[in-house]
């Protein structure tokens, strides 16, 4: 009996020595893939998948969560969030371990800035890395090279808005000095992807300061962008592009040249942000800045089927863009259409997120009691995780009602439009009857007075040559009337194509146009108060006149539907 404890105690000696004996193994494991982390990445992201969380110990854990964060970051893969690297900060804030505290400090830092989450404190956190890095003479260059860029940019978008001009400029200021330091330091360590980076930040800051010359020179100072790694060559692309659609240096050509670009880029490379729905919706808005509609819903439409088919729950946006496109044109009905799909997938979109949060706080509470089981006894785990609970269903609660009011708004909004449209829809109707009612009683007008004319001329020729004078005077003022509708500014942005047709006249452009959009000959008669036979006859002499012009840009065969069969079966 006296040994029973004695072989107790082995036993668990035995098993605790078991324990450290592979935990130690880990480590040293961890500490070999660290040595050539910066240079094979991607082996290591690999190779950090092999490894079992389940029984590492805290110091391994978080040397782990450190390695995972800053390979993921090499081979170009954002973070959701900075859970993962929170492990890392927390355990190495209290050690003596300085090169991982300053490294677990930057990436987080990372991860922060590019997912757009708060930390109001983050700024002085990277300024206190940046004093232990050198105060303990920490030896790592990758650190060296990434946080001055960080600092400038927290620095500027954690900055205070003030109405006061001079603190504003003192932001961007200090902040184009961090970005000016990292890159004199890059260059120094003859990093030129940091360096480059450096340089597109530094290209946000002057276009913030709306120096639109500097920063185009600071964007050509990159170099040939076939000559740039992928990740700078899309983000070089992203900066000519934003240049390109400000208000000063706006040229929708150009900005649409690059959209291109960077559309092709982001097609061979699926890791980079943001999805590719989102410049189809920049391609389309560029598009109808230039009145070239088709292109626009061409792009529109290509942006929701991509959302579709990668399962994303942001169509809303894309039904949005459809509807403006539609309605610019006067495609109400399309246009209300896309407006009623805008603000179903809105409420959809609103609910699913409310669960996402839901699950995502489930899972976080999940985490939060496991770590109290281990630490804390279990009325306290019970107590706390009650709390919490009630906490987060209550920011829920209260979420939700705040969407559900603002998604009522919308509702209104959206009603009140559609009653609008309905009032627009009625006065059109009513005004196409009329104008059916009328249509043909001007030709038949001016057929009966030239006939009074013919007749009258036998009894009084003052009397004849007054009818003939008006009829004169009322295809006078038509012909004045079509001029002004051809030359006008309005006219001929819509149809850039006519300004090459100088032998047509101006009736024969107006049937060229009506023709273009989809009118048959019938139609084109009633609204221009003449008979189907003259249309007829004006539109062989204007295609016969098309095909003898010399010099033309384009194809006009394929350019005008006045050529196609379907038309022509139409006319």
């Amino acid at each position: 009996m006296q040994k029973i404890p004695a072989i107790i105690i082995s036993c668990l000696l035995l098993s605790c020595s078991s324990f450290k004996g592979e935990q130690g193994k880990i480590y040293d494991q961890l500490q070999e893939w660290d040595k050539i982390l910066y240079e094979k990445p991607e082996e290591i992201v690999d190779s950090l998948a092999t490894l079992s969380l389940k029984d590492m110990s805290k110091k391994n854990r978080a040397y782990y969560s450190l390695l995972y964060t800053i390979a993921r970051n090499k081979v170009g893969i954002t973070e959701t969030d900075d859970s993962v690297i929170s492990v890392a900060v927390e355990w190495y804030k209290n050690k003596k371990v300085y090169r991982n505290t300053c490294r677990s400090i930057l990436y987080r830092g990372l991860v922060i800035d590019r997912t757009n989450l708060n930390d109001s404190l983050l700024y002085y956190k990277l300024l206190e890395a940046e004093r232990i890095f050198y105060n303990k003479s920490v030896q790592d260059n990758d650190f060296k090279c990434q946080i001055y860029t960080l600092l400038g940019r927290i620095y500027l978008t954690n900055r205070i808005y003030s109405p006061d001009e001079i603190a504003f400029d003192r932001t961007h200021r200090i902040s184009e000095e961090y970005i000016i330091k990292s890159i004199a330091i890059n260059n120094k360590l003859s990093n030129k992807i940091e360096t480059q980076n450096a340089k597109l930040e530094l290209f946000q800051i002057k276009l913030t300061q709306k120096k639109e010359k500097e920063a185009l020179a600071i964007l050509n100072s990159l170099g040939d962008p076939e000559r740039l790694s992928p990740f700078i060559r899309y983000n070089l692309y992203r900066a000519y592009n934003s240049l390109y659609s400000q208000a000063s240096l706006i040229d929708h050509k150009k900005a649409i040249f690059y959209l291109h670009k960077i559309i092709e880029i982001r097609k061979k490379n699926s890791k980079f942000e943001p999805m590719l729905s989102y410049f189809y919706r920049l391609a389309a808005r560029s598009f109808s800045y230039i009145n070239q509609v088709d292109s626009s819903l061409f792009y529109a439409k290509l942006a929701l089927k991509t959302d579709e088919e990668a399962n994303e729950k942001t169509s809303f946006a894309n039904y949005k863009l459809l509807a403006d496109i539609y309605a610019s044109v006067g495609d109400y009905k399309s246009a209300y259409e896309n407006s009623g799909k805008t603000f179903t997938n809105y409420l959809r979109l609103s609910s699913l997120q409310d669960r996402k949060v839901l699950r995502k706080t489930k899972f976080e509470l999940s985490v939060v009691k496991d770590i109290l089981k281990r630490e804390k006894s279990k009325n306290k785990i019970l107590a706390i995780s009650g709390f919490l609970i009630v906490v987060c269903f209550s920011v829920i609660i209260i979420r939700s009602r705040k969407k559900s009011r603002q998604a009522l708004k919308e509702l209104a909004y959206c009603q009140n439009q559609i009653a609008n449209l309905d009032d627009e829809l009625k006065k059109t109707k009513f005004i196409k009857l009329l104008h059916e009612t009328l249509v043909g009683a001007l030709p038949r007008f001016i057929d009966d007075i030239n006939k009074q004319a013919s007749r009258s001329r036998k009894y009084s020729r003052e009397l004849s040559d007054d009818l003939n004078s008006s009829i004169n005077s009322i295809r006078s003022h038509t012909k004045s009337n079509f001029s002004a509708i051809t030359h006008s500014k309005a006219f001929l942005i819509a149809n850039q194509n006519v300004k090459y047709l100088i032998s047509l006249s101006d009736m024969e452009i107006i049937i060229l146009v009506l023709f273009d959009l989809k009118f048959n000959s019938k139609e084109i008669a009633d609204l221009l108060n003449t008979t189907q036979s003259s249309v007829r006859a004006i539109k062989t002499r204007i295609k016969e006149k098309i095909l003898l012009t010399e010099g033309l840009p384009f194809n006009p065969e394929n350019t005008f539907l006045i050529f196609s069969k379907d038309q022509n079966q139409r006319s």
